[in-house]
């Protein structure tokens, strides 16, 4: 069932709204702008998955990108404060949104989602 659903670009589309809204609350309004326009894209990419347009998965794969470098900039300068502590559920939360914007790229760079988005038509 998993393997079923992580060739879905329905499935696929949804599930990557998850690590775009995965921030921490320390952080929350620094990057919440950033946030807004990831999730504006990702509704563009839902429209797309859903007219079946092959845009929609090199916008999704962008977003994904994106998101991944942007947690990966953010996680070094913020996880250990200034008096040398480190926030583990800023740790934690950012290396969960980063492994999942990774496994979301992957899949959905693979063939059989380009295949069944084009084929929506």
């Amino acid at each position: 069932m998993l393997n079923r659903m992580l060739k879905s670009p329905k499935a696929l589309v949804f599930l990557q709204f998850i690590p775009v809204l995965l921030i921490p609350p320390s952080i929350f309004r620094q990057v919440a702008v950033l946030a807004v326009a990831e999730l504006l894209f990702l509704i563009a990419v839902v429209i797309g998955v859903y007219q079946g347009r092959a845009w929609s998965q090199t916008l999704s794969i962008f977003v994904m990108g994106f998101n991944f470098i942007t947690k990966l900039m953010l996680i070094f300068p913020h996880l250990v404060s200034e008096s040398g502590q480190v926030d583990v559920l800023f740790g934690v939360i950012m290396v969960t949104s980063i492994a999942l914007s990774g496994a979301l790229l992957y899949y959905m760079d693979t063939p059989e989602v380009a295949v069944r988005i084009a084929g929506r038509r």
